[in-house]
């Protein structure tokens, strides 16, 4: 039996006051945040360290 592989995705992207923020997503389902921080990479790094195993990383630059 084939099983059904849904990609992990963290969207990054800068919130109004000039914060970086991301959404985790598997698939379509929207599944985790995180804000306050000062650069994509602080974004990245934060996620990286819950331990999760991101398929990939999109950046929305302003």
């Amino acid at each position: 039996m084939k099983e059904s592989f849904k990609s992990v995705i963290l969207r990054i992207y800068q919130t109004p006051n000039g914060q970086w923020a991301g959404r985790l997503m598997i698939g379509n389902e929207d599944v985790g945040w995180i804000a306050g921080c000062a650069s994509p990479a602080e974004v990245e790094q934060a996620i990286r360290e819950t331990g999760m195993c991101l398929d990939q990383v999109e950046v929305r630059l302003p």
